[in-house]
């Protein structure tokens, strides 16, 4: 778990951190695919698929609207049970059958077994795991089961390296690398106890660190802090200061 929480940090882009996660996953979680795939909300979906032709991983995606009903009730199935589940043991054999996503994507792949992790923050959901089985095996089921204590730390890297282009690490402003990434994570919305489980320092450190950012670049408080780092340091609306 402490390599997983140092990847965050550690990894400058967000192309970088995709590998290194997905590495630290295939290690934890031995299984024949992974898919990876932010919210929706989060923007247009750039999943993470492993061991999957490029070109069938597209052509499932195009048709991802004909199986959103289906990946929704696997995630409410993960989420019921603590973020983690086995889809043949809560789904009825009758059930996955009648789900396109079995008889098109999960039936093309050869997979017997479908396992799903759902990292949340704060209760919103902000990704969605599937681990692809082509034969049952208690073993690395068991071992997808003990990743529910990662999902916390999971849900973490994903607010701290978004997916959307339009939100970057931060604009200089005269911080240091750190100063940047702990501003960039504070205008994101993170606690500081969130902010401190990311960069392996105390909550009180954090709000010692940030305070004395926001000194540094002339914020009044974090809104106007997120809009610094987004402007390139253009003055921020009065509105921000209420």
């Amino acid at each position: 778990m402490v390599q997983l929480a140092s990847l965050a940090s550690e990894c400058a882009t967000r192309e970088e951190y995709d590998a290194a996660r997905t590495s630290w996953l295939e290690a934890q979680a031995p299984c024949d695919t992974i898919y990876f795939g932010p919210a929706p909300e989060e923007g247009p979906v750039r999943p993470v698929v492993t061991r999957v032709d490029p070109a069938y991983t597209a052509a499932c995606e195009a048709k991802r609207g004909r199986y959103a009903e289906d990946l929704a009730r696997l995630d409410a199935v993960a989420v019921e049970r603590g973020g983690v589940a086995i889809d043949v043991e809560h789904l009825s054999a009758k059930e996955r059958v009648a789900r396109p996503f079995y008889g098109e994507v999960v039936a093309g792949l050869g997979l017997r077994t479908v396992g799903i992790a759902v990292p949340l923050l704060r209760g919103r959901r902000v990704a969605s795991i599937y681990f692809g089985y082509t034969r049952h095996s208690e073993r690395s089921l068991a071992a997808l089961r003990r990743l529910s204590g990662a999902l916390p730390i999971l849900a973490l890297g994903e607010v701290a390296h978004p997916q959307r282009a339009d939100d970057p690490l931060g604009g200089d402003l005269g911080l240091s690398r750190r100063e940047r990434q702990i501003a960039a994570y504070a205008s994101r919305g993170l606690t500081n106890r969130e902010i401190g489980a990311i960069v392996g320092t105390a909550p009180t450190t954090v709000k010692n660190q940030i305070a004395a950012i926001l000194r540094k670049v002339g914020a009044a408080n974090r809104t106007e802090l997120a809009w610094l780092l987004s402007s390139g340091g253009a003055e921020p609306p009065p509105s921000s200061r209420h």
